[in-house]
Order: C-alpha cells, then structure tokens, then sequence
C-alpha cells in the first residue's frame, strides 16, 4: 500500500469515527429530558414557566387534565411546550392533544361554542374553563400612538383555569359606592375576573350590613365621606377579621368619619401632591409622577424580582400615627425617597402605600391603602407595562390569602415599552447630544493633525 494510500484510509477512518462520535453524542442528548437542553435566552422569558406558575400548579389537590384542542399537525409548539412543563411540575396534573374531527362530542361536553385550532379546556373533577385562542394571544392596538402590541397569556389564564378546576371560585369582592368613588378601569376588572373573582356592587347605606360572603371590600378614590352609621359598620367589619383595598387621591375636603376609621388601625391622610426630588425616582419633566421604591414584602416581590417599575401620579403620603394598638403590624409597600417634599413644605421620605394587618380573637384583619387612585387609569398603566394592576391585584391576592392570585403578566410577543427615569433620561441625553458628536470631533481632529504631519 503506497503513502497516498495510506494517508487517504486514515482520513476516512477518522471521519468515520468522528461522525459516530457526533451520531452518539446526539442520541445522548436526545435521551437526557428537554429542561436540561433546551435554554430559554428570550427578554421577557417567553419559553420558561415563572416561580409563581410552579408554585401554582406544585399545590394542585385534585387531578386536573389540560387539552390543546387542535387539527392534528397544528399544534402550536409554544403552547406544547408550555403545557408540558405545567405537567412537571405536578403528578395531578395531565396533558392531552385532542383533534375535535376526530373526537366531535367531545368539545360539546365543556362548552357549546366553536373553538378556533390551539384553543384550551381545563377540566377538573367537578368544574371546568374553557381558554380560547384568542385569550391566549391578544392584540392590543393604542390609538395615542398607533402601535399594536402582541401578548402571550398562556401562562397567566392556565394559572387562572388551573386554581378554578382545582378548588373552585375564587374571592368574593365588594366594591363601595356612595360616595362619587371612580370606577375600576376595564383592565384591573378584566384581570380581575381571570383570577376568578366575582366583583359586585355595595352600597352601605342601603345594605345596613356588609354581606356574608364578602371576602375583601374595594374603596376606589370617595370624595365625600362616609356617613357614622357607615362608619360603624366598617370598624365593625375589620375588628371581625375583614379585609379592605382602599384607592385615595390628593383629598379636596375633609373625611373625618373615614379618617377616623384609618386612625384605628394607626394610619393618617396626608396633604399632597408628593413631589420627588430625586430624579431616578420619577419621570423625565414631572416630578409629581412618582417612580416609588418597592419595598420587600409578599405583595411587591414578585415585582422586585420582575424589575418592575410602578407608576403613581399625583400620589400623596401615608402617615402612621405615634401611638397605636401593639398587635397592629403596618408595613410601607411603596415609598418616595427623602429628597420628596409637599407644597405644604414637608420633606420626605413619604409612604405611599402601605400594608397592615392585625390579628386578634382568632381572625386577622388586613388592609392595602395606596395613595394613589390615578395608578389604575389605564393610560398610565400602559406607561409601566401593567405593573400597577399587577400591583393592584397582588394586594388583593394578600387580603383573601390567596398566595396563588398573585398575578403573573402576559408576556410580549413584540418589543416592550421602554419605561426610564429622569435620572436616565437625562443621562442617556448627556451621551448621545454631548459625548458622542465630541468624540466624532476629536477622532475627526486627531486624523487631520496626523495626515498634516505625515506631509
């Protein structure tokens, strides 16, 4: 056998060995399970479960089956995968595709409507949600700017669909009226009603009572006050272990009823409008547009972790009073920074938001007060990416102990809203107006000066 020989049977044998070593090293992986290969590198972690959704479905009780209804070989692989990850995570949860022309009855026992391909139907034992398509994937146009946003909210209406099948209807909510409060927006009550909360209307003087089956009261912006007798109910309500979500604006008369109920649990109205010094805290021109710091706690972490900014214009701060009951544990959620101050010439740090709870006689009391009604308007809202009905719905999902309400966002399918401080702003416009055209100068001037040398 000559050299040339030689050398041309080394080559095949190595590719041959080579290729084999790919081949085995592929079959490897193929046989090793999808959540140690595969990586999930997108922004707003399109592909990935959040901790909040595992938690959900590690603490399903009950056997839940989840169907991707779809022609078959029209399945939509992002949905797959998501609902494979939801069947990980826990033994009573299963997954099935079903080809409704291969299966006709089987969409008529769960709803009487046609469900467009890759639409979903949660079924428990004795309650079940249908999910369509279109709820899934949402298209939001807004008409200020002309853009439309694409959203994924699998993750978000499976949470949902999963904690209905599983334990049934979620809290029971009374929205106070009476007294020209402002309306919740579409948004928050849509969300609202996805978290399987029933809202309905209450008006206390014509009630004379809070109804049984209330599980949190809802007190959104009142410009009046509340009468005694109100007044009385409500006391009455907490001292039992009630719960209240309370949305104020910059006050323009005095409450002394309903400030009389804040001061039992150690809370006082403060005169605002809050105005922040500091720039990283605020938006670019209105320093009445709060960027308040998150303060750790089960209602905002999930948005600490997220890096989530929240949105309040116009807020005012929340006192606690010197003295009050000791069994009362009252916790800021959202604050101004110390540089903040009021045309009233007070000087921060104000809270804007706070968090108490009180146990006594076996029942515990909860209240969420944030200083800030204007946070819930979906144009502002917008600005923060939905942060602030996230916020919003956190603090109810604390109030009726519903640790698995806490939200979870839909996830942009299209680029996100860029939301930055003062601060930023006008860091990034000190770079781009004054160092980039400086640089350009000085590496423009720095050629000339050499080419003159060189002649």
């Amino acid at each position: 056998m000559t050299v040339h020989w030689k050398k041309e049977l080394y080559v095949l044998i190595m590719s041959a060995v080579i290729l084999g070593c790919a081949i085995l090293v592929y079959l490897i992986v193929l046989a090793v399970p999808s959540e140690y290969t595969k990586f999930d590198l997108s922004a707003s972690r399109l592909y990935s479960l959040s901790e909040q959704s595992r938690l959900i479905a590690e603490k399903i009780e009950n056997p839940v089956s989840l169907y991707l209804v779809s022609t078959s070989g029209e399945e939509d692989e992002r949905l797959l995968n998501l609902l494979e990850q939801y069947r990980q995570c826990s033994p009573m949860i299963s997954v099935e595709c079903v080809d409704p022309a291969l299966e006709p009855d089987f969409i008529v026992r769960y709803t009487g409507i046609q469900l467009q391909d890759n639409s979903l139907i949660i079924a428990g034992r004795e309650r079940s949600r249908v999910i369509r398509y279109a709820d899934i994937y949402m298209t939001d146009y807004d008409y200020d700017t002309g853009r439309t946003a694409a959203v994924f909210d699998g993750e978000g209406q499976i949470n949902s669909g999963l904690v209905y099948a599983d334990t049934g209807s979620g809290a029971h909510i009374y929205i106070l009226e009476g007294h020209e409060e402002q309306e919740l927006s579409e948004a928050l009550a849509g969300m609202m009603a996805k978290e399987g909360m029933t809202a309905k209307q209450l008006n206390l003087k014509v009630s004379g009572a809070v109804p049984d089956d209330c599980d949190s009261l809802v007190m959104a912006a009142p410009v009046t006050d509340i009468t005694e007798k109100e007044r009385e109910l409500l006391i009455q309500y907490l001292e039992s272990g009630g719960r209240l979500l309370l949305l104020t604006s910059v006050r323009t008369e005095n409450m002394p009823n309903l400030d009389y109920v804040l001061a039992d649990y150690g809370l006082v109205w403060d005169a605002g409008p809050v105005i922040e010094g500091n720039s990283n805290y605020h938006v670019p021109s209105y320093a009445s547009y709060l960027l308040p710091e998150l303060i750790s706690h089960e209602i905002t972490d999930p948005l600490i972790e997220a890096d989530e900014m929240v949105l309040q214009p116009m807020a005012h701060g929340i006192s606690l009073l010197e003295e009050y009951r000791s069994t009362i544990q009252i916790q800021g959620i959202t604050s101004a920074t110390e540089q903040a101050y009021t045309q009233e010439g007070f000087s921060g740090p104000f809270i804007t938001g706070v968090a108490v709870s009180e146990r006594a006689a076996g029942e515990e009391t909860r209240i969420v007060w944030l200083g800030c009604y204007n946070m819930i308007v979906e144009d502002v809202d917008q600005i923060v990416g939905g942060a602030n009905t996230d916020l919003v719905l956190n603090g109810l999902g604390w109030l009726n102990q519903q640790e698995r309400s806490i939200t979870v966002r839909p996830k942009a399918l299209t680029e996100a809203s860029l939301a930055v401080t003062a601060a930023q702003a006008s860091g990034w416009g000190m770079v781009w107006i004054g160092a980039v055209p400086l640089a350009v100068l000085l590496a423009g001037a720095t050629v000339c000066i050499r080419r003159r040398r060189r002649k």
